[in-house]
Parts: structure tokens; sequence; C-alpha cells
């Protein structure tokens, strides 16, 4: 009788493995996945081409979202995750490249009323997440009738576990701004967290006339938690201002 359970056992084991093997590992199996899974997102939701595997890698291309309330359009997206660190319950993605989004959102003419929000004493997350420096490029994101925001190039490497979440590096190449973040928030009350940015920002024709310089930049340093967050403030040019 235990050798018939064993048996059985590992004939289900070879055929779970065979099955997985040829969803994730092959690409129709691949392009089923995603296929499958694009009909069940709300909306509309295209893609044109498959390219790879989910094991090794895959590249989307002609990504085309549409709803009531947002349109997107993406050329190409890329990503690439370690297999193996899935068994160690860690979702590690080696690879994450995202190019020409192009994204429009339209007012809700009939929002619903807000819920209160409650803060949960503790944020749970089935999987450890590592993210290597991934890169997004060429964004243009339009929010409403208010003028589109231009994004060259965002670059982020970011890791959480069980205590806490962090942000490595946070870096944004805007037409207007450039930011670089560094952060690290705790998962549980009374979420502690220490954040660093440095800023820069083109000025405005006439602001950068009055105060003969193109561009203004500081930094910004919040620490504490929710109960007492301290917020400091430097302004390095074109003036030298500071506060708490």
């Amino acid at each position: 009788m235990l050798r018939r359970v064993l048996f059985g056992a590992l004939i289900a084991f070879i055929m779970l493995a065979t099955l997985l093997t040829v969803l994730l590992g092959t690409e129709p199996g691949t392009r089923w996945v995603i296929h499958q899974g694009s009909a069940l997102a709300p909306g509309e939701l295209r893609i044109e081409q498959v390219e790879g595997t989910l094991l090794r890698g895959v590249t989307l291309q002609g990504i085309r979202f549409e709803d009531e309330s947002a349109s997107a359009h993406l050329e190409r997206l890329e990503i690439r995750i370690n297999a193996n660190a899935l068994f160690l319950a860690r979702l590690a993605i080696t690879r994450l490249e995202l190019h020409g989004l192009d994204l429009h959102t339209r007012p809700d003419p009939d929002p619903a009323p807000a819920e209160p929000f409650q803060i949960p004493e503790a944020i749970r997350l089935p999987l450890a997440i590592d993210l290597s420096p991934a890169r997004f490029t060429d964004l243009r994101l339009s929010f409403g009738d208010a003028e589109p925001l231009v994004i060259h190039e965002i670059h982020l490497a970011a890791s959480a576990d069980r205590d806490a979440a962090r942000i490595r590096t946070l870096t944004v190449d805007a037409a207007d701004f450039d930011l670089d973040l560094s952060a690290r928030a705790g998962l549980a009350l009374p979420y502690p967290m220490q954040v660093e940015l440095a800023w820069r920002v083109r000025l405005p024709e006439a602001a950068a006339l009055g105060l003969d310089a193109e561009e203004a930049n500081g930094r910004v340093r919040i620490e504490g938690d929710l109960e007492r967050l301290t917020l400091s403030h430097g302004i390095e040019a074109p003036l030298r201002l500071s506060g708490e």
C-alpha cells in the first residue's frame, strides 16, 4: 500500500514538473500563459508579440491597454527572473526593462466616495523580493488635461523581505527635473522609515533671468516613524536655505 502511494506521488510530481516545464520553459507555453493572463485583465489588453520564455527571460512588444479611466501603449517590456530563487521563497528579478510608455488617464465623471483608509498593523509579503537595477526609458504620462510629464529614463534597484522594504537607488531623469532617492521602511507599525532625496529642477525662463541661474537643487531627509517624523530640507542653489 505504501509503495503504491509513493509511486502515485512520484508520478504526480513528474507530471506537474513536466507541465510547468512546458508552460514556463517553452515559447508556446509562455505565449499561452501570457495570453490567458491578459484575458483576465480588466479592460482591453492586447500584446502583439511574445518572445522567449518565463524561465529564461521574456520580451513583450506592442502592448496596448484601455479601459474607462486610462489608455496606454508600451513599445517593449523585457523581464527575467532567477527561477532557482523561487525555491528559497524569493522573487529575484534580474532584468526588467521598459521602453516607450505612452499613458493617458481620464478623470472619472462620477467618482465613488473614497472609503476611509486604515493603516494595517503589518504588511506580510508571501515572498521576499529582490529587484536588480531596472531601467525604464522614454515615458510620456498624461493626467487628464494637464501637460504631459516627459521622463527620459528611470533606474530602480529595490528589495523587500518580512521586516523591511528598501530602495537602494531610484534615479529619475525628466525633461524638467532630476531626482535621486534612497529609502528604507519597516513593514509593521509604527513603520519606521528613512528617506534621502536629492533633487534638481529646471527653472522657468522668468525665474532663471531673475535669479541668474538655469536650475535649482536641494536635498530632503525624512527620518522617524508614523508617530514622529522629522523632515529637513535644504536648498543649495541658486540660494542657500535650510529648515526642519
